[in-house]
């Protein structure tokens, strides 16, 4: 994975701070921005469009991941935006 640039990973954690997220819950948070990234890269998706989601999600029930681990990964972005 990709190491999230550093005004991007300031940004986020602002955000999370504004959403009071627990802090046993931020470092998923942040993995989950990690591979999103990485997967827009690797696909050359915009990461700021909504539309990115999908895709991403989709990708990820390719990989195997649960329900609960996608719904995890598309609830940063409810923090996000």
């Amino acid at each position: 994975m990709q190491q999230v640039p550093a005004d991007i990973s300031a940004a986020f954690q602002r955000r999370l701070d504004q959403a009071q997220v627990p802090a046993d819950q931020r470092p998923d948070y942040r993995k989950w921005v990690g591979f999103y990234l990485d997967f827009c890269t690797k696909y050359r998706h915009s990461p700021a469009l909504p539309t990115s989601l999908g895709p991403f999600l989709t990708k990820l029930a390719a990989k195997n991941q649960s329900v609960g681990q996608r719904s995890q990964a598309a609830g940063w972005l409810r923090v996000e935006g």
